[in-house]
């Protein structure tokens, strides 16, 4: 078994359990201007959309607090 092979398999069993997946289309070019809105905002695209999803639903997402050594 390669080094990793154990970890990868459960992390991707772990995701599979507790996350679910959206597929978002936009109009060629935005996905540059989402990423480089991210970019300057300092996080990833998908947490950029999620903190723009809470701010409009009220619903809470992204997982603050839940990765300590991780600086938002």
């Amino acid at each position: 078994m390669p080094k990793y092979e154990s970890t990868t398999r459960a992390i991707t069993e772990y995701e599979k359990n507790n996350y679910e997946r959206i597929t978002l289309k936009v109009q060629a070019g935005a996905k540059d201007a989402i990423k480089a809105a991210a970019d300057a905002a300092g996080v990833s695209i998908n947490r950029y959309i999620l903190e723009a999803v809470e701010q409009r639903s009220g619903l809470k997402l992204t997982l603050d607090n839940a990765l300590p050594w991780i600086k938002k």
